[in-house]
């Protein structure tokens, strides 16, 4: 019959038991875990022998396939094939054949059956001279679905443990050795089948101490020397762990390497903060999980980076319920950088989000980790704060030790030898600095980073908050933030000499880290007691870094600082701070600010001062690009002509390609297409890549912003399909320029573009991506671009040949907005326009717009008078787009009773287009053109 527990779960093989079984000319001794055929020792894996034993416990009895499985592999799934496999090495070893068995019987689609006759007699005393073997240890087998991005560091330690017998995982407290050692030992164990056992070392043990507890896992007596382990349990292979060998490192290795010498059949995997320097000991170092990348955006993004994964998935895992968005990505990526990656962090700060939220937890961790607590019991069934573990790591180290990580803890990223060395407290020699660096990087407290085949040092985020604050509290702080001021100017004028001859993309690659640690010495330099004329220094250089970097609100904030600083800057210094703050400085409506006015009236007071011709420019190039945004177009042209006639000679190319790049576009919104292509040009023409760039913060993108003029002014002129070919190219332009470019490309390109096109859906898709880039780099202008065109989408309900008459509240934040809002929706309503003021681009549109309201109202000759006005000022700017609007709205009015006319006027606009014809204005041309054929 069957065998069946209760439960359902097979009565486990006894295999600590005394017995020795014999049948035909074998022997299995269970204590021993041998398998004899006469004298002959015949080797026999552990699953093998764990069925052999569980048969010849039940001879003549049925015993199904699932029970076999659970007693080979009790806590696995796996499939029917690995039980067949080990079955026919358990046949193997006993010369038995399926076909003519002798010994096991195969009862097809059921189980199998011992049929040769059993006997059973006890074995020898353990206290007889044989020596104890212990049984098969227990499986340890760790949950790798627990483990998030560690699936390239498990087949390497995996590997590694296979071909040495001794492996140590290094690295630092909270980076998930323990964990990553009990996956790797469960997959070893498996593997190799074997069993494998985990030892606890917390503490500072003596030999005889951990012996004792490595006894105790083995199920072995207590009190025998470990030298004679061997005796006991001769080549049995196993596994064994020694996790948290840190405290008493001298005596895990001496351990480590008498397990080595005296039992063959054993491998070990520590754990520590550093190696055990033991014989043919391997080490392997732990890394963090690695942290997003700045293109991380969508909440798609944060789930393939493993650290804000690991954050999303333990949170969510924590039993109430937190959903994610793209908004909270932010502050996913935040939290994640600000705990470096480290496993143990995140999940305790999991469960900080769980209670306190996103955005408290985010802003609690800029003061540091002291609030994260490990909420799992510890050995010594207490709680530990994180900060707690880190400052016992500090702790250990030699005054020298600590001293040097202190000091070096006001890097925010990764340092150079030559670095460090600056920053040594007393200045020891190279040499000293070298060795104290070595010893650091070997106990986990400083971690490696290569780059560009260059040598650098890191300190893991966790550390350097600890640190760093120690150090602020220090009598060394003045002197070190001061070196680490100065040196950071040093890689700011290095960064900006390789401004220009690489992309942005590749910029940032090399630079990714200038702009947190200008952010630090910032920071230092403009608070009380900071060296003021050198941050003044660092923020008047220092902001195009800042901007490329994304760090806006870093730059405005710092900017604001310095200016406050009475005598800190030259005049030209303090002029280019204002004329950034009079650019950047908006509401969050997108409306300049009023200071935006007062920094341009202070700055030109300065260019007065200075009294340079490229002063002088480069106030009318700023005044100018705030005049654009805010619809002042003539005043934008007048000013940008002027930096335009200022400007010459090649070291500054990128002021004359400003001010060409700003008359290109006020030309294309004062409806001057010509006069815009004309200067597009010449920007392009005057264009010097490699040139040095004196000004970066005040110069365009490269040729984004061209291709988003190009684009609309091909769409104007009936070229749907090349305008958005070109469009796309300046999205990829801009991209590579940063998130102002991008957004830029998208709120002014891209989105009205689609729009104007009919493809809603695609231009949904851009909204969403200009409103992630916006809320990312916290462009507060943007953001109101994205609103407007949220509210357009609602604002169609239906088709009336291009746009409906729905009804959204809208409240435009700028002239172009309104004028863009009439474009997309065909009404004037909420967008106050008096034509007078309005730009040449899309007059037409907003004549039309106005003519619909009147044709509403019952106006019908001004409505048509307009309507003639329209189609004439569109041919007359050769904006066919535009006319074609006019033209089918005079149609649908003539309809009835002039339908020949209409047909007449349509067909002759509808024929001059070459392309477009998907674009929802010729299709519905189209319908419309039968509709008049038919009357």
């Amino acid at each position: 019959m069957a065998i069946d527990t209760p439960h359902g779960d097979p009565e486990p093989a006894e295999v600590f038991n005394d017995q020795v079984f014999h049948f035909g000319d074998f022997r299995l001794d269970v204590a021993r875990h041998l398998l004899f055929r006469g004298d002959q020792h015949l080797r026999l894996g552990s699953r093998a022998m764990s069925i052999l034993v569980f048969l010849l416990e039940r001879p003549g009895e049925l015993v199904t396939k699932e029970h076999l499985v659970r007693v080979a592999w009790p806590e696995t799934f796996v499939e029917d094939i690995n039980l067949r496999v080990h079955m026919s090495a358990l046949r193997r070893a006993l010369g038995d054949r399926s076909s003519n068995p002798r010994y096991i019987a195969n009862v097809v689609g059921r189980g199998y059956r011992f049929i040769a006759p059993v006997n059973a007699s006890p074995s020898r005393s353990r206290a007889d001279a044989q020596p104890h073997r212990p049984s098969r240890p227990r499986q340890f087998i760790g949950k790798s679905n627990a483990l998030i991005g560690r699936d390239a560091a498990l087949e390497a330690i995996t590997t590694l443990a296979e071909s040495h017998r001794l492996v140590t995982l290094t690295g630092p407290p909270g980076v998930g050795k323990t964990a990553l050692a009990s996956v790797a030992a469960g997959r070893l164990a498996q593997r190799l089948e074997v069993g494998a056992v985990q030892i606890d070392l917390c503490g500072q043990l003596a030999d005889d101490q951990i012996a004792g507890r490595l006894f105790e896992g083995l199920e072995l007596p207590q009190g025998l020397p470990l030298a004679q382990l061997g005796a006991h349990i001769g080549t049995t292979g196993m596994l064994v762990i020694l996790d948290g060998c840190e405290a008493g490192i001298e005596a895990a290795a001496r351990v480590a390497e008498t397990l080595m010498v005296t039992c063959p059949g054993i491998r070990v995997l520590a754990t520590s903060r550093e190696a055990l320097r033991a014989s043919n000991e391997r080490v392997y170092h732990v890394a963090p999980l690695d942290l997003p990348t700045d293109e991380t955006r969508t909440l798609g993004d944060v789930m393939r980076c493993p650290s804000t994964r690991m954050l999303v998935e333990r949170v969510q895992a924590g039993g109430i319920p937190t959903g994610f968005s793209d908004r909270d990505v932010p502050r996913l990526i935040a939290i994640c950088r600000k705990l470096g990656g480290f496993p143990v962090a995140i999940e305790m700060a999991a469960s900080s989000i769980q209670v306190f939220g996103l955005k408290e937890v985010d802003a609690r961790l800029v003061a540091g980790v002291d609030f994260l607590v490990d909420d799992r019991r510890s050995s010594t069934g207490g709680r530990r704060a994180f900060r707690e573990v880190i400052e016992q790591d500090i702790d250990g180290l030699q005054p020298q030790e600590c001293r040097l990580l202190e000091a070096l803890s006001v890097f925010a990223g990764a340092f150079s030898l030559r670095e460090a060395t600056k920053l040594a407290q007393a200045q020891p020699a190279r040499h000293t600095v070298i060795a104290l660096l070595g010893a650091l990087v070997a106990k986990s407290q400083l971690l490696l980073a290569r780059t560009g085949g260059k040598v650098a040092y890191r300190m893991p985020m966790p550390f350097r908050a600890v640190a760093y604050e120690r150090l602020r509290g220090s009598p060394a702080w003045p002197r070190i933030a001061s070196e680490h001021a100065q040196i950071v100017l040093d890689q700011l004028r290095e960064a900006l000499a390789h401004w220009r001859g690489i992309s942005r993309s590749g910029w940032l690659e090399r630079h990714s880290e200038l702009a947190l640690e200008l952010s630090g010495a910032l920071a230092w330099c403009l608070s009380e007691g900071g060296d003021l004329r050198l941050g003044a220094q660092l923020i008047t250089e220092g902001l195009p870094v800042l901007l490329r970097a994304c760090r806006c609100e870093d730059a405005i904030r710092f900017a604001r600082l310095a200016l406050d600083v009475p005598g800190a800057m030259t005049p030209k210094q303090r002029m280019s701070l204002l004329l950034h703050l009079a650019r950047s400085e908006q509401n969050p409506e997108g409306l300049f600010a009023t200071d935006a006015r007062r920094h341009l009236l202070e700055s030109g007071a300065l260019r007065r001062q200075i009294a340079t011709p490229q002063a002088t420019a480069e106030w009318a190039l700023a005044a100018a690009t705030v005049s654009l945004r805010s619809g002042r177009l003539e005043r934008a042209r007048k000013l940008a002509k002027v930096a335009a006639d200022l400007t010459s000679g090649p070291d500054v190319a990128d002021l004359i390609y400003t001010a060409q790049r700003l008359l290109a576009e006020v030309h294309h919104y004062q409806g001057d297409q010509r006069g815009s292509m004309l200067h597009a040009q010449r920007a392009l023409a005057r264009y010097a890549p490699g040139a040095e760039q004196a000004t970066p913060m005040l110069a365009s993108p490269s040729s984004g912003a061209l291709r988003i003029v190009a684009a609309k002014q091909l769409w104007l002129r009936g070229k749907a399909n090349q305008a958005r070919a070109v469009m796309f190219e300046a999205l990829t332009f801009a991209a590579e320029d940063g998130p102002e470019a991008l957004c830029e490309a998208l709120a002014l390109g891209a989105c009205p573009l689609l729009l104007w096109c009919g493809d809603d859906e695609r231009a949904a898709l851009h909204i969403g991506r200009l409103e992630r880039e916006a809320e990312f780099s916290a462009l507060t202008h943007w953001l109101s671009w994205a609103s407007l065109y949220r509210k357009v989408i609602a604002h169609i309900s239906m088709r009336e040949g291009r746009r409906s008459e729905g009804s959204v509240a809208f409240l435009p934040t700028s002239l172009l907005q309104a004028e863009t809002w009439v474009t997309l929706t065909s009404s004037t309503r909420g967008a106050s326009l008096p034509l007078h003021l309005t730009s040449g681009w899309c007059r037409a549109e907003i004549l039309r717009a106005e003519a619909l309201t009147r044709l509403n109202n019952g106006q019908d000759d001004e409505a048509v008078a307009q309507l003639r006005l329209a189609l004439s000022h569109a041919n007359e700017q050769g904006e066919l787009a535009w006319e074609l609007r006019a033209a089918m709205s005079l149609a649908r009015f003539w309809r009835h009773e002039r339908s020949k006319e209409a047909y007449d006027l349509l067909r002759g606009l509808f024929d001059r287009f070459e392309e477009g014809h998907d674009t929802s204005d010729l299709l519905a041309a189209k319908v419309l053109l039968k509709q008049l054929r038919a009357d």
